[in-house]
């Protein structure tokens, strides 16, 4: 798995997501140099997607659904399971991805 979450605040610890939920969160990502690339905090509006149906990057998919109710998390995501396979290959091939970059989501 691409994915490795760290709990910040712990959730209700049962009420976890499951494929075709509709979830509504923020997030804040940020590169490893710490950079912050978007926020929908910045915007002041929550995110809203549906999980586990390919809506959102692969690393979300897998590392949202391992989240509980009312849980703050970072995810650290890597380079495939944000772009996907042939996407990070091919940055890596050109001397853009050297290691993982992976993205925190808070």
């Amino acid at each position: 798995m691409g994915v490795k979450k760290t709990t910040i605040k712990a959730g209700d610890g049962s009420t976890f997501p499951k494929a075709g939920d509709k979830l509504t969160m923020h997030y804040t990502g940020t590169l490893t140099s710490g950079a912050k690339f978007d926020s929908s905090k910045d915007r002041g509006t929550p995110f809203k997607f549906t999980i586990g149906v390919g809506q959102v990057i692969r690393g979300w998919d897998e590392g949202v659904t391992q989240m509980s109710l009312g849980e703050t998390a970072k995810l650290e995501i890597t380079c495939e399971s944000l772009l996907g396979r042939l996407r990070s290959a091919r940055l890596q091939a050109a001397g853009y991805a050297a290691r993982s970059l992976p993205l925190r989501v808070v």
